[in-house]
């Protein structure tokens, strides 16, 4: 009987061993897309149109890490997409440990180089205190300079923090034009907001009817808080 158990767990401990094994593979060996040698090559575009080529090893991790220092590189010769991309890496712990302050630090430097989707983020970051000290002053300033560039995303949150008031003087009519500048880019999120706007009267007369149509035009592009407004506007009686 114990020869029976001891021959058992031999195999149960083979069994493991060799599971082992296979997860190691999984894991470590490169895909079969990579070249022969194991090693992965990206190639970074940077803003201004020229590239920089990298070469990796096969891992997940390593090839995470590669493309860090590739955004790196592209910072410190002071190309903005590279500083936004590093910031974002050190601000969420992307193929690096995560550092806030250094993620702020480098997405300011893109921002100041009017590179818009830093700008947004700065504006998001002091919205809410994302590396920084919230400030909502500060967050609309940053929003503000990536709206005047035409970003959709930044224009809507300006025209929120008009009408609610936050991080500047209540401007109902400011709001909803920066708003209004968002939906005519077909941003599901404005025309959500432009949906709240005619349902709760906020600066305009309640309209229902038009808040349903905007409501409409956002579940359609797939905003689900605007599906849920618009189930609970069938619902309300005539």
């Amino acid at each position: 009987m114990n020869k029976i158990l001891r021959f058992i767990l031999r195999g149960i401990v083979g069994l493991l061993v060799l599971m082992g094994l296979l997860l190691v593979a999984v894991l470590f060996l490169p895909d079969m897309d990579n070249d022969q040698d194991g090693s992965i090559t990206t190639t970074i575009t940077r803003s201004d149109g020229t590239t920089t080529t990298i070469t990796t090893q096969g891992s997940a991790t390593v090839t995470r890490w590669g493309l860090v220092e590739a955004f790196r590189q592209q910072a410190e010769e002071g190309d903005p997409e590279g500083q936004f991309k590093l910031g974002m890496s050190y601000l969420e712990g992307e193929g690096l440990s995560m550092d806030k302050t250094l993620g702020i630090e480098w997405l300011r430097k893109s921002a100041e180089q009017q590179y818009v989707e830093a700008m947004f983020t700065m504006g998001e970051a002091y919205k809410d205190g994302n590396g920084v000290i919230a400030n909502g002053i500060k967050a609309a300033i940053w929003y503000r300079k990536a709206a005047e560039l035409g970003d959709a995303k930044a224009q809507n949150m300006l025209g929120v923090m008009y009408i609610n008031g936050e991080g500047l003087s209540e401007d109902r009519a400011e709001g909803l034009k920066w708003i209004r500048m968002a939906v005519d880019q077909n941003y599901d999120n404005a025309q959500y907001a432009l949906g709240q706007v005619y349902e709760y009267g906020l600066g305009v007369p309640e309209d229902l009817v038009e808040a349903g149509i905007w409501y409409k035009k956002a579940a359609e592009q797939g905003h689900e808080g605007a599906r849920t407004r618009l189930e609970g506007l069938s619902a309300v009686p005539e």
